[in-house]
């Protein structure tokens, strides 16, 4: 394999990441890895959204049931 430099750091090395900074040295690879990060980071948002959906359920529904219960601290 030859000696290749990184694109982020410009550090010579062999291999498929940067030994310095831990970035890809193939762009195709780079490129696949960040779109699993972008992924990563939307799946990340959906589920806090969930989340934060889910936490209005509970006291929503006992407020339907006993007025006023839904507003208690949980």
């Amino acid at each position: 394999m030859a000696t290749t430099f990184c694109t982020n750091c410009g550090s010579p090395g062999e291999g498929t990441f940067c030994a310095d900074c831990g970035m890809a040295r193939d762009p195709a690879l780079a490129a696949h890895k960040a779109a699993e990060s972008e992924r990563s980071a939307q799946v990340a948002k959906l589920q806090s959204n969930i989340d934060r959906d889910m936490r209005h359920g509970v006291p929503a529904l006992l407020s339907f049931f006993l007025p006023g219960v839904g507003q208690w601290p949980s």
